[in-house]
Parts: C-alpha cells; sequence; structure tokens
C-alpha cells in the first residue's frame, strides 16, 4: 500500500486529469448514442479540454488544476439538469467535487480563502438544481438511461474520493511513523552519547555499571587542553576531542565502556582485572601521542595523563573513581603523558 499510495499522490494531478477526460468521453460517447446532440458536443468539448489539461499539467499548478475542475463540474451539473430535469441524478456530481475539494483542500492545507473558491461553484450548482425548477425535456426510456449513467459516474467520482483519502491518510500515517522512528532514535542517542565524540555519556556509563561488578576504571583527560582552547580556538579544540576518541576506539575490545565525563575528561571501564586489560591500559598515551594530531589550522602533538583504580566487592563507584581522579593528579605532577597505577 506504501509504494503504491506514493505513487498515486506522486501522480495524482495526471490521474485526475485522465478519470475527467474518460469520464467526459463516455458521456460523449453516450449522449451520441442516445442522440442528446448538445451533451454530446458539450461533453466533447470538456472531453478536449481535459486532453490540453493532460498535455501542459506540468506547467499548471495544482490549485488552478483543483479549481478548473471544481468549475467545470458544477457547469456541466446545471447544464444537463437543465435538459433532464432536477431528478436526473446529476445533483450527484456537484455534491461528490464538494466532497472531493474537501478532502484535496485538508491533505494540501489549503488556506480558507481557497478552500472556498474551489467549493463556492460547487455550492451554488447544488442550490440552484435543488431550487430551480428545471423541466424535464427528454423522454422517459432515456431519462431512466441517463439517471442509471449519472448515478454511475457519480457514484465513481465519489468512491475515488474516498479511496484518495485512504491512500493520503495511509502515507500520512507511514510517513509521519518514520518521522517519530527517527526523531524517537534521535532522543535515545542524545540521551545516551556524548554528541560531539559520539561516544557514550556520563548517564549511560553509570546505566551500564550497574550490571558490573568487578571492573577496572581509567581516568583521563587531555594535558594543557585549556591551554591548547586559548590559542587555537575551541573549534580546533572539538577536533581534537573527536580525533582523541576516535583513535582510543579503534584499539579497545569490544566489551570496554569508553564515556566522555566531561569537557576533557573521560573514563574507561574495563569488566574485569585481566592482564590484558591492564596491556591496553598502558598503550593508551602511545595511542595519543604516537602521532602528531592534524588539524585544519595547526599540526600540534597531543597527550594524556591518567589514573588507574580496580574496584572491589560492595566498594561504591564514588570510592573507585575518586582513587583514579588522585592518580591522575599525581601524574600532572609527575610530568604528564603518563597512566599511574595504583601501589599493589
Amino acid at each position: 500500500m506504501s509504494n503504491l499510495g506514493y505513487f498515486f499522490l506522486r501522480k495524482k494531478k495526471t490521474i485526475l486529469v485522465i478519470i475527467m477526460a474518460l469520464s467526459h468521453l463516455a458521456l460523449t460517447i453516450l449522449f451520441a448514442i442516445l442522440g442528446i446532440k448538445f451533451l454530446s458536443i458539450y461533453n466533447a468539448i470538456s472531453t478536449a479540454f481535459y486532453a490540453l489539461m493532460l498535455i501542459y499539467h506540468n506547467q499548471i499548478s495544482d490549485y488552478i488544476l483543483i479549481l478548473s475542475v471544481a468549475i467545470e463540474i458544477p457547469i456541466y451539473s446545471i447544464v444537463a439538469t437543465s435538459f433532464m430535469g432536477n431528478n436526473s441524478g446529476t445533483l450527484l456530481y456537484p455534491f461528490s467535487m464538494l466532497m472531493g475539494v474537501f478532502l484535496y483542500s485538508v491533505n494540501e492545507s489549503y488556506s480558507v480563502k481557497k478552500y472556498l473558491l474551489t467549493s463556492i461553484p460547487c455550492i451554488i450548482a447544488i442550490l440552484l438544481i435543488t431550487i430551480w425548477p428545471f423541466p424535464q425535456i427528454l423522454q422517459d426510456d432515456t431519462f431512466k438511461t441517463l439517471i442509471y449513467m449519472n448515478k454511475l459516474f457519480s457514484s465513481i467520482i465519489a468512491i475515488s474520493c474516498i479511496i484518495y483519502l485512504c491512500i493520503s491518510t495511509n502515507q500520512d500515517l507511514v510517513i509521519s511513523n518514520k518521522k517519530n522512528a527517527k526523531y524517537i532514535e534521535k532522543l535515545r542517542f542524545m540521551s545516551n552519547y556524548d554528541p560531539l565524540t559520539k561516544i557514550l555519556n556520563r548517564r549511560s556509563t553509570m546505566k551500564k555499571l550497574e550490571n558490573i561488578n568487578v571492573y577496572t576504571l581509567v581516568m583521563f583527560d587531555i594535558d594543557d587542553f585549556k591551554k591548547f582552547n586559548d590559542t587555537y580556538g575551541h573549534e580546533a579544540g572539538d577536533e581534537i576531542l573527536v580525533e582523541l576518541c576516535n583513535r582510543i576506539s579503534k584499539t579497545l575490545p569490544e566489551n570496554a565502556i569508553f564515556s566522555r565525563w566531561g569537557g576533557e575528561e573521560f573514563i574507561i571501564i574495563f569488566p574485569d582485572h585481566s592482564d590484558q586489560s591492564i596491556l591496553k591500559i598502558t598503550e593508551l598515551c602511545s595511542v595519543v601521542n604516537g602521532t602528531p594530531f592534524k588539524l585544519k589550522t595547526v599540526t600540534t602533538p597531543i597527550s594524556i595523563t591518567g589514573g588507574v583504580s580496580l574496584s572491589k566487592p560492595g566498594l561504591p563507584f564514588e570510592k573507585v573513581f575518586s582513587e583514579a581522579d588522585s592518580l591522575l593528579y599525581i601524574g600532572k605532577g609527575n610530568g604528564k603523558n603518563q597512566i599511574v597505577f595504583p601501589k599493589s
């Protein structure tokens, strides 16, 4: 239904004009067979009118096209009623068109002024056919045939309007659901990840820690980052943060938790006390300072300093974090560009 709805809505002008042209062509043939020359000629002219619109429909705005149809159908209803009388079923045409105009206007978010302009011809035709006593000029057998045909064609128009409503509503729901899904996914990402570096934020890190009992925590920050920002600007500082996270993320195992804790401060949590995790920690400094950072405006070496803490059963996260933070500051005092481990 989604693909059909998309095609229908994308080609709605073409489909509408084709339906109108074929309808008038059928009426032209019908009236010619019944010997009603005037109405046959009238519908032939209407067929030619819609054929021209089909040729030039890409140059015609949607509103002008709908307005043209909303004028042509009421005029035909009045002309046909003047030949066949008030009970000929021609009243169904402007009624059906009025519903179609309403559905189209709502879907296209037309202003009240535009909606009234397209609705007034239909309303006038409805009132005129209802109030004005049109005589029945045609014979009974012909009259019965025309009533049947009028009801058939007007029913086709009404059903087309209902189909249009169903398809357009389905398309709106599909589009709305897709937009909502993207919006929800964006909100979920924003609530769990740092928007600049795309790594986990503090909130999501704390949530993940709820399911980890034993872990190794590394707390580190970028050396002299404030001085770098003051010298080269915050845009360059953001480039450093992004590149640093990219470098470190590539070296970490899948089960490691890498998080931006705030500003230039980061933590890495390994869910164990293994020698492999310790080895990864010892490599952090070389991963960062092994190659200079190439930015838009400058190429510069960058280093980090961090502290490591090992969790113990029942030890609160705050205590583990505090130990790593203290060791970080010891590393700063010892010359930076190092990871400080706790004394065994």
